[in-house]
């Protein structure tokens, strides 16, 4: 053992050393990082509900209960009119978690669009979730119809990706896993916040 440590003694200095500067770094940073979050969603949600929306945050009740702030959802408006909702959502992909925003209109009848916030998938398969715009994987829940306990969306390996009207989501060559468990995430978030909102 002592022959170990005296071998070993600058690997474990160096480790002690850079495990501390690690964790002063992620300290200090670690307001910038929660800040830029914030920004990111809050284009997020005007990207996917309108430009001149302005949003109210609103705590679940049971969430509010259970002095849980995490659990929120985002009212919005442009000027008077209240246009849709917002929420985050979050489930298991191929490789790790993946979080989006979901966004539905104020009736609960068409999705208006995802924004992914955090995914890990594999690099130029399933990371293909995250671009937005025509013709993208994201793109095609825009005004897809909500998800209902009967009639969820579902994803299929071919199909016409601009049809809006059906419940169809055309997965991402090369990455099915990680389409089904987006549209997933969708479907079960869309339902929950219907329920959760809906009375």
């Amino acid at each position: 053992m002592g022959r170990f440590i005296k071998d070993s003694w600058l690997v474990i200095v160096a480790s002690l050393c850079f495990g501390l500067l690690v964790a002063g770094v992620h300290g200090s940073l670690k307001d910038r990082i929660e800040q830029n979050k914030v920004i990111k969603r809050d284009n997020n949600m005007k990207r996917l509900l309108g430009e001149n929306c302005t949003f109210e945050e609103v705590v679940y009740e049971k969430a509010a209960a259970e002095k849980d702030a995490d659990k929120v959802y985002y009212k919005a408006f442009d000027g008077d009119n209240f246009v849709g909702y917002c929420f985050p959502a979050e489930g298991g992909g191929f490789a790790d978690r993946i979080e989006l925003l979901v966004a539905v209109d104020a009736d609960f009848n068409n999705c208006k669009g995802i924004a992914v916030m955090y995914s890990q998938e594999t690099p130029g398969f399933g990371d293909k979730i995250v671009p937005v715009g025509e013709g993208t994987f994201s793109d095609e829940f825009i005004g897809s119809p909500c998800p209902v306990k009967g009639a969820k969306l579902k994803v299929a390996k071919v199909g016409d990706k601009s049809d809006r009207s059906d419940k169809e989501i055309v997965a991402i060559t090369g990455a099915t896993i990680t389409s089904e468990a987006v549209t997933k995430i969708v479907n079960n978030s869309i339902i929950k916040m219907k329920e959760l909102i809906v009375k």
